[in-house]
């Protein structure tokens, strides 16, 4: 498989091409765990799956507790 292949599959099964997904929880749905190190980045990323999901909107899934933030494994 040809590299350019494997990119384009990789972009499109991280949700990064193609359609977008509809809200904060169906992204996290679909990615299982996502990892960053502030929360910024963390809501960032998520958005960036997600058609039209504004800040608040990430923030409001947090705060709901649709979407779960946790440093289990890194305590600092």
């Amino acid at each position: 498989m040809k590299r350019r292949e494997i990119a384009r599959q990789r972009m499109h099964s991280q949700r990064l091409w193609g359609i977008p997904l509809e809200t904060p929880e169906e992204v996290v749905r679909w990615m299982a765990a996502l990892q960053a190190q502030e929360y910024p980045a963390a809501k960032w990323s998520v958005a960036q799956r997600a058609s039209g999901v504004s800040d608040a909107a990430m923030d409001r899934a947090f705060a709901d507790g649709e979407i779960l933030r946790t440093h289990i494994l890194r305590p600092t």
